[in-house]
């Protein structure tokens, strides 16, 4: 948990950074989260905010803090600090104090949990579909459990089937009797050339108490580069036509990788995902890929993530998953 003089400290250490460069806020107030805490700068209305923006490539060298990433605010700036000591996040914890909300939601998912620890929800049938990348052991599949166990937990008040794509082998064990689980290449191209089919038949005549189908790919990657090229394009092409029609036939899907780079994210992919998550990049232009903007870069893993969606940006700290 966060002390009161580790909140003093980063306070004043923020306060002389900006005094250091002839900008004194006149306000400092603090939201504290599980693992970042934000620290809201107000400064008098003669400060352009332009002029405040551009000092955020200095403050990883001026501020000395782990996690450090400044954002835009109502009429304000605020600064993002990594806690000195992270706290984690329990599933039932969420569950229950999200409980209600995710009960209005047709495919509800836990992301995290943010500043003053207030739960964010996505609803997937809304997205209609979620990418989700960043480097190795940041996180990625601990959230995808969570992912999983939010659409099977009493929260989730539609019937989902899942069809979970695991070329790695390793990711979906605990999960093979709640779907079905395809790993080879030639059992990955038929199960994708089957749920195209069931969405041209679902698009042709529609069902109006169908189960959602939520279609999760993990390693993404591996399944468009580590396969034969023929095999692998026309996987491709398969998930393109699920992202650009799918939703209309109520199947979504998640695209999990954690190569994030342009050759493996198109922006063929990109332009028909704008629901995306970005756990810590090994570059910016990593980051830029994932949610078209720098910051995943200053991350600081064990489940730290940015959640894009349209102009919005949200820092959120994942979930400890019960399974």
């Amino acid at each position: 948990m966060i002390t009161t003089e580790e909140i003093t400290q980063k306070q004043s250490a923020i306060k002389q950074f900006f005094c250091d460069n002839g900008l004194e806020p006149q306000q400092i107030s603090t939201s504290i989260g599980p693992t970042v805490s934000l620290f809201r700068l107000q400064f008098s209305p003669k400060v352009r905010l332009s002029r405040l923006i551009h000092l955020q490539y200095d403050l990883d060298v001026g501020l000395k803090f782990k996690g450090v990433r400044m954002i835009e605010l109502d009429g304000s700036i605020g600064i993002e600090v990594a806690n000195d000591t992270p706290e984690t996040v329990p599933f039932d914890w969420a569950m229950e104090k999200s409980r209600d909300e995710m009960s209005r939601m047709m495919l509800p998912v836990i992301l995290g949990a943010s500043y003053n620890q207030d739960i964010e929800l996505l609803d997937l049938a809304t997205a209609p579909h979620l990418l989700v990348a960043g480097a190795t052991k940041q996180g990625k599949t601990e959230f995808l459990r969570t992912l999983l166990s939010s659409l099977l937990s009493d929260g989730c008040r539609s019937e989902v089937k899942f069809h979970l794509f695991d070329p790695k082998g390793i990711e979906f064990t605990s999960f093979e009797d709640t779907g079905m689980v395809f790993r080879t290449a030639v059992e990955s191209l038929k199960g994708l050339q089957a749920l195209c089919d069931t969405m041209e038949q679902r698009l042709a005549a529609p069902l109006e108490k169908a189960a959602r189908l939520v279609v999760l790919v993990d390693e993404y990657a591996d399944l468009t580069h580590g396969f034969p090229n023929s095999v692998a394009k026309q996987i491709y092409t398969c998930l393109i036509r699920l992202l650009q029609n799918g939703h209309r036939a109520g199947i979504h899907l998640v695209l999990a990788t954690q190569r994030p780079s342009s050759d493996v994210i198109t922006m063929l992919i990109r332009s028909n995902i704008p629901a995306r998550i970005a756990f810590r990049t090994a570059t910016k232009a990593d980051s830029k890929v994932i949610i078209d903007a720098p910051g995943a870069e200053h991350l600081i893993g064990r489940g730290d993530m940015l959640f894009a969606c349209g102009s919005s940006i949200k820092r959120i700290q994942g979930i400890c998953s019960t399974m």
